[in-house]
């Protein structure tokens, strides 16, 4: 799965409502961009599957997914919403927004304990 979210979530809406916090979101595409996020229920409920399934299915490759394709903007709106929050707009490029933040992830591992960098590809391909 690309997003996932739920209980224990300390990556995908934590760092959404950190970002529209603090700036404007990236807006791709005319804000075309949408997502199949899944919820960290049905992953389990995938390998819980996994676990029990016959012999036939070892090997196989299983697509897991929340099964609703939903745009971007409407995700973050309700997330930031949910958060008491408004979410900023901001339309740009994808090219030089992935230059920029791929120079961010290099900048971060040179830095001492490596710390996060405040945007990184894979965020960036969140809202592709």
């Amino acid at each position: 799965p690309r997003g996932i979210y739920g209980t224990g979530d300390r990556a995908l809406l934590p760092r959404l409502i950190k970002a529209a916090k603090s700036r404007s979101l990236p807006l791709f595409r005319g804000g075309r961009a949408a997502i199949d996020l899944t919820h960290v229920d049905d992953v389990v409920d995938a390998i819980m599957a996994a676990l029990a399934a016959p012999k036939e299915a070892e090997g196989q490759i299983f697509n897991i997914s929340g099964g609703e394709v939903l745009p971007v903007r409407r995700i973050a709106d309700d997330a930031c919403a949910r958060a008491g929050l408004e979410a900023r707009w901001r339309p740009m490029s994808l090219q030089p927004a992935m230059l920029a933040a791929g120079l961010m992830e290099a900048v971060a591992l040179r830095l001492p304990g490596s710390p996060e960098p405040p945007v990184t590809r894979y965020g960036l391909g969140l809202f592709a």
